[in-house]
């Protein structure tokens, strides 16, 4: 994947409940997405 690949792609390479549970470590150490480079998982 390149680094400005749209979030449905990147959704799509992990299960739903492999997203949530990104998404919710994603909220819990990075909640103002400093780390955003590359395939971004945004928090929720």
């Amino acid at each position: 994947m390149q680094a400005d690949e749209p979030i449905e792609r990147v959704r799509a390479t992990f299960s739903t409940e492999a997203f949530e549970r990104l998404q919710v470590l994603k909220s819990r150490y990075d909640p103002t997405n400093v780390l955003r480079k590359n395939q971004n998982i945004p928090p929720p």
